[in-house]
């Protein structure tokens, strides 16, 4: 059940960096526009991958629930988690 909640997080993470994605090229932000939105899309972008991996993963979790499919499952998750946790800083607060 907690793969659901996690997966409609993901989901939601997802969306929000899709519309970020498309705000930014309406307003002719792109990867060659300087280094810091080169290193920012290639951040984030490496990031959400890992999230579509991670709902991936979780889904198989939710549907053959074995405690080492549940070890593995959450162990992903929350390396990405850590991931997240040390870009967010880079990208946000210095840049």
């Amino acid at each position: 059940m907690a793969a659901c909640g996690s997966d409609a997080l993901g989901l939601v993470f997802i969306t929000i960096k899709i519309a970020e994605y498309v705000a930014k090229a309406n307003a002719g932000i792109g990867l060659e526009t300087d280094t810091f939105f080169t290193l920012y899309f290639l951040l984030t972008g490496f990031h959400l991958l890992h999230v579509l991996l991670g709902i991936v993963i979780l889904a198989a979790v939710a549907l053959s629930d074995s405690a080492e499919n549940l070890k593995t499952g959450t162990a992903f998750w929350h390396m990405v988690d850590l991931v997240w946790v040390v870009m967010y800083p880079l990208v946000y607060l210095i840049g």
